[in-house]
């Protein structure tokens, strides 16, 4: 899977980056935001580890229902 991240500034000065895929199998983006670069690239780490644990909560749930 191809992951792609961009690294913005925005026209207020604040950071955003984008984790991106768009595959067929997979798409998605997630976006971690902050005041300056640091804080941009935590929030992102910490969003991808709450998408982490929603999709473990996901296979779970399948593994129950199977």
């Amino acid at each position: 899977m191809d992951v792609n991240i961009e690294k913005h500034q925005t026209a207020n000065g604040d950071y955003e980056y984008r984790a991106s895929c768009d595959q067929p199998s997979y798409r998605f983006t997630l976006i971690g935001k902050g005041k300056n670069a640091t804080e941009a690239d935590k929030n992102l780490r910490q969003n991808l580890e709450e998408m982490k644990n929603r999709l473990d909560e996901i296979i779970e749930i399948s593994k129950v229902s199977a």
